[in-house]
């Protein structure tokens, strides 16, 4: 388990089996949000950060591995 700034704590699972290529669509993300900072508008539940670029570009900035908790939201639809 890691601890966020936030004092929570996240457990890594295996949700992906294989680490994509690209970086997944965080708007087709369960844990993604929209933030009402209008500086920071997009935000990630599960890491509890808001940014201007999508969370799992900084997921990938930071890491340097492509978002390992992305699970897709069964409410999106492609259009």
């Amino acid at each position: 388990m890691r601890r966020l700034a936030k004092g929570r704590a996240v457990r890594y699972t295996a949700r992906m089996t294989t680490f994509p290529d690209k970086a997944p669509n965080c708007l087709a993300c369960r844990h993604f949000k929209v933030s009402w900072d209008a500086a920071f508008p997009r935000s990630c539940r599960q890491f509890g950060i808001k940014s201007r670029q999508l969370p799992s570009i900084e997921v990938f900035r930071a890491t340097g591995q492509h978002c390992p908790v992305f699970e897709r939201n069964p409410a999106y639809r492609e259009t």
